[in-house]
């Protein structure tokens, strides 16, 4: 039988205490492990993606990573402070469309998010928050001159 993988979707970027937040993942996927479960941890992706770049990731490397993992994932533990992480929105999001299920971390909760998609728009009802890429009405003055010069280009 399979063993399930499970990845843990945890703040990290911006996060004051890092220490805690790697002692968090790392405790729980101790915890997971133990039970027989196959734990994806951000920390130790990010640190084994510097070792396979030798340097330093740029945060759009490490996400990619990520999501890589995610998607390999049969399930997506949540961590508190989710709501002003934009990486845990992004694979709140990735984890809904794909139909990964996702739990609250330390609770035997599973969240349910529900995505829609529209042109330009992705929008969620839990806490009513949305991504919306930025778009210009044509009156940008730095875009009409980045669109100037890539003409000319």
């Amino acid at each position: 039988m399979k063993r399930k993988t499970i990845y843990l979707s945890i703040p990290i970027t911006g996060i004051e205490n890092s220490i805690e937040s790697r002692e968090k993942a790392a405790l729980t996927q101790a915890n997971y492990e133990r039970q027989g479960f196959i734990v994806n941890n951000p920390h130790v992706i990010a640190d084994e993606l510097t070792e396979i770049l030798n340097r330093i990731p740029i945060e759009a490397e490490k996400m990619a990573a990520d999501i890589d993992y995610l998607a390999q994932s049969d399930l997506m533990v949540l961590f508190p402070g989710w709501q002003q992480s934009v990486n845990c929105r992004l694979e709140i999001a990735f984890a809904s469309i794909y139909n990964i299920p996702i739990w609250e971390a330390g609770t035997d909760h599973r969240i349910n998010f529900k995505i829609k998609l529209e042109p330009n728009i992705i929008h969620t009802c839990k806490d009513s928050w949305i991504f919306n890429p930025m778009h210009s009405d044509g009156n940008d003055p730095e875009i009409n001159i980045m669109e100037k010069e890539l003409k000319t280009a």
